[in-house]
């Protein structure tokens, strides 16, 4: 029956003010994924359209090699009807200004940048309430360009959200703490594992916490091959893993031993330390502390080999070698050009994105004074350097 709601006549709540959005349904699969609409499958005539450069788009994005702490490398942009939530994020906020440089309008790369600066300042680690507010103005900014850069019917209500979602910040703390992936991976595994139509919600309990014994118990068991099997065959082992392994502060050793007589990594060590070796031992991958790093010679689908000092200074790893029980990295110094990413009416506010190039100089840095960072190279002669992590959400 329509009616009165009768949470309306509750004193402290209204049911605008206190309800949070989600931004994985309002932005990311609503706002992000309207826009992929417009520009891929709109005629090639309209200025917003890209689909007459879908071929070189789908090139320049499959050449991006993302770091672990990206949740999944990225897919053809042929198949983007296909993709999930932190797709869209991983693009919008990582690949889409490199990739969309020189072949998207003016018009619309100016109103792009305003959204990814946006979304940079209200998932970050950190909320600063001072530049959150600046953000707000952009946003309005972003909003107001929509329905002339594109049309009316893009006006949809995530567009609309987007203008409430500073006060759902000031309100309800950062965004990352109330999204919904974490329920939406959730059901995704439990679907997997339901087989009837009766009794679903027995049926869910009984599967999640015999699934979470199993996992727990696991961590004794000495057969190998029964412990192997539970955690490959285990699909609600990913939360509980990190959390068992969450005190695991070693150095694990993931590739061979080599001997080396490289002289600029030799050069490189005898002046840190003042030595005269002529020659050492190398690595190519270690964890540390949980954090996967390679040299960047590993070709694979993911780099993981750029970093970040603890004093800024950015380096791209060449090899691993270990002095007095310190693993130490030699790099080669990446050197931040200029960043072009900014909203011109507030150049304050600047995009986590830089265009930067490595160059010949080498370092040499202790493995526990640097941090995974993400170098973006969708040509053979650009060069992006991104600051904004996310391993902080998704979980």
């Amino acid at each position: 029956m329509k009616g009165n709601c009768l949470l309306n006549s509750l004193k402290y709540f209204n049911c605008v003010d206190s309800t949070c959005i989600d931004y994985m349904h309002s932005v990311l699969e609503g706002v992000v994924k309207n826009l992929f609409n417009y520009w891929f499958n709109s005629k090639s005539n309209a200025v917003y359209s890209l689909s007459k450069y879908m071929q070189e788009l789908d090139r320049r994005l499959l050449k991006i090699k993302p770091p672990k702490y990206i949740p999944c490398t990225p897919r053809s942009i042929y198949t983007h009807h296909l993709w999930r939530a932190h797709e869209y994020s991983s693009f919008i906020l990582f690949y889409s200004l490199p990739i969309f440089q020189g072949l998207m309008s003016t018009d619309c790369y100016e109103n792009l940048k305003k959204l990814i600066i946006f979304l940079e300042v209200i998932l970050s680690p950190v909320i600063n309430i001072v530049i959150l507010k600046k953000v707000e103005d952009l946003i309005k900014e972003f909003v107001q360009e929509l329905s002339e850069l594109y049309d009316e019917r893009i006006m949809l209500s995530g567009v609309h959200e987007l203008l409430h979602l500073v006060d759902c910040t000031l309100q309800f703390g950062p965004l990352n703490f109330i999204n919904l992936f974490q329920f939406e991976e959730l059901n995704r595994v439990l679907v997997t594992f339901l087989h009837g139509f009766d009794l679903v919600g027995e049926e869910i309990f009984k599967i999640f916490l015999t699934s979470k014994l199993l996992l727990y118990y696991s961590v004794g068991i000495t057969n190998i091959d029964i412990k192997n099997y539970i955690l490959k065959n285990l699909k609600f082992k990913s939360s509980n893993k990190k959390r068992l392994n969450g005190k695991d502060i070693s150095v694990k050793f993931l590739s061979k031993a080599y001997s080396s007589k490289n002289k600029t990594y030799l050069e490189a060590v005898n002046k840190l330390h003042s030595k005269d070796l002529t020659s050492m031992i190398i690595y190519a991958k270690i964890i540390f502390n949980g954090t996967y790093f390679t040299s960047k010679i590993m070709q694979t689908k993911r780099c993981d080999s750029c970093f970040v000092t603890s004093n800024g200074i950015y380096g791209l790893i060449e090899t691993f070698f270990i002095d007095n029980e310190i693993v130490y990295v030699i790099a080669r110094k990446i050197v931040v050009l200029y960043n072009p990413f900014f909203a011109k009416k507030y150049p304050e506010l600047k995009s986590k994105l830089s265009i930067c190039a490595v160059s010949n100089e080498y370092f040499v840095e202790e493995i526990n004074k640097i941090y995974k960072s993400f170098l973006i190279r969708p040509e053979d002669d650009s060069c992006f350097l991104s600051s904004f992590s996310t391993s902080h959400l998704f979980n």
